[in-house]
């Protein structure tokens, strides 16, 4: 995925996750998913408050990936392809955490 546009599909069927150089989207397939939950993709840039790191959720959703930007709440995109993903997001210029952390959805 560095050097050009990637697309992975998480394992949360309703998840997708676009990255490039200098930016990284979360976005909810199909469109009609994003209008019944009311949800807004979520475009982020690798700047110093920006962190990327992997997760692990209590429900047993399997691992993931959580996005953080300062003191926002993080966003969440689980996948079981955390390495992969945690390296290409790093290539595109983000701060990645290896530490994995639990996902704190409520």
């Amino acid at each position: 995925m560095p050097g050009g546009m990637g697309r992975v599909n998480a394992t949360y069927p309703l998840s997708v996750l676009l990255s490039a150089p200098g930016w990284a989207r979360i976005e909810m397939r199909p469109c009609i998913a994003q209008r019944f939950f009311g949800y807004q993709p979520v475009t982020y840039v690798p700047t110093t408050d920006t962190v990327v790191f992997p997760v692990r959720s209590r429900l047993r959703l399997g691992g993931g990936i959580g996005i953080q930007n300062g003191t926002l709440p993080p966003s969440y995109f689980w996948t079981s392809q955390q390495p992969t993903i945690l390296s290409a997001l790093a290539g595109c210029g983000f701060t990645v955490k290896w530490e994995e952390a639990l996902a704190e959805l409520w």
